[in-house]
């Protein structure tokens, strides 16, 4: 029987594999954005009475893009009236003394709840409210420019204080919103009888990639506590928009009222590399009475908001406030 010869195997055409999607890393996730890369800004050379200040440091949830500016309703200065927030009140004191009014930083995870702890230190002593910067909620409109913000925090102010004695208070961020807004009160003949401003950067040098590292480290561990949807669409889009704003609009003026520096006596993690000496410290460039406390950027705060807060308390006392 004669075998049947081997067949040669057929040659079949590469298979052509289906092109994979790309998919997003999983930190592009919600609620999270994506993580801005850190760069230190460049320097401007301002002039002498006025100063252009950024943001202090870029916000772990700032998006450093136009689409917040465009994505958003927003109000103008003429208009700031009719979008005036109620202001928060935080602790009351016994009468005798000057309010402590406090401006909130503009980061997506900041509000009156970032002096929450400072208030119960005064609670008995002094009363202290803290203003609300708008957009944060759905259904509230943002500011469209520094000015309107502004504007808009002098309307709350006047609605919540009236003749009272006040003083304006910013941690981090919330300070450069706080001397904007003295300086506009006092134009407005509503002087407030002092500023306290706590660890609030202002001069653009000192914004190297290790202070944007150690900001960004800070305030993501600090997201944490606050649970996984604490962030929205709307707070991430308005801290966009006031991030930008800040960069780019923040123009300051050295004010009359006397003004209190708190900064930090210790560098957060990372914040020192780069720098001789104490030039990692905060500092402020107009007429001011300047002290250390103990703690970082952060803990002063926190863990030493003790100390924080006593000092700000004796400073105030000795102006008969």
């Amino acid at each position: 029987m004669t075998p049947r010869p081997r067949s040669r195997p057929r040659r079949t055409a590469p298979r052509r594999m289906a092109p994979r999607r790309h998919r997003p890393p999983s930190s592009w996730s919600w609620p999270r954005p994506p993580r801005p890369r850190s760069r230190t800004p460049t320097t401007a050379s301002p002039p002498s009475t006025t100063r252009r200040t950024p943001a202090a440091g870029p916000s772990r949830w700032a998006w450093r893009s136009s689409r917040p500016r465009a994505l958003r309703p927003s109000f103008t200065a003429e208009g700031a009236a009719d979008h005036i927030l109620p202001p928060v009140r935080m602790a009351s004191g016994d009468g005798t003394r000057a309010t402590l009014v406090c401006l909130p930083a503009i980061t997506a995870t900041a509000g009156p709840i970032q002096y929450g702890m400072m208030a119960q230190m005064f609670e008995g002593r002094r009363d202290v409210l803290s203003l609300v910067n708008p957009g944060y909620l759905e259904g509230e409109l943002v500011a469209d420019s520094f000015d309107a913000l502004i504007e808009l925090h002098l309307h709350q102010l006047r609605a919540a204080i009236g003749a009272e004695a006040y003083v304006l208070v910013g941690h981090s961020m919330g300070g450069l919103l706080a001397y904007a807004l003295a300086e506009r009160a006092e134009r407005a003949g509503l002087p407030p009888g002092a500023v306290v401003l706590l660890d609030t950067f202002e001069a653009t040098h000192q914004f190297s990639e290790k202070t944007h590292i150690a900001l960004n480290e800070g305030l993501d561990s600090r997201e944490q506590l606050l649970g996984d949807f604490a962030l929205t669409g709307a707070k991430l889009s308005a801290s966009g928009r006031y991030n930008a704003l800040l960069m780019e609009e923040c123009a300051l003026r050295p004010v009359q009222s006397p003004t209190f520096f708190l900064s930090a006596a210790e560098p957060m993690p990372h914040q020192d590399e780069g720098f001789e000496g104490d030039a990692w410290r905060a500092v402020w460039p107009f007429p001011h009475t300047a002290r250390a406390t103990p703690g970082d950027h952060f803990t002063i705060m926190e863990h030493h908001l003790p100390e924080t807060t006593e000092a700000i308390e004796n400073w105030l006392t000795e102006r008969g406030l």
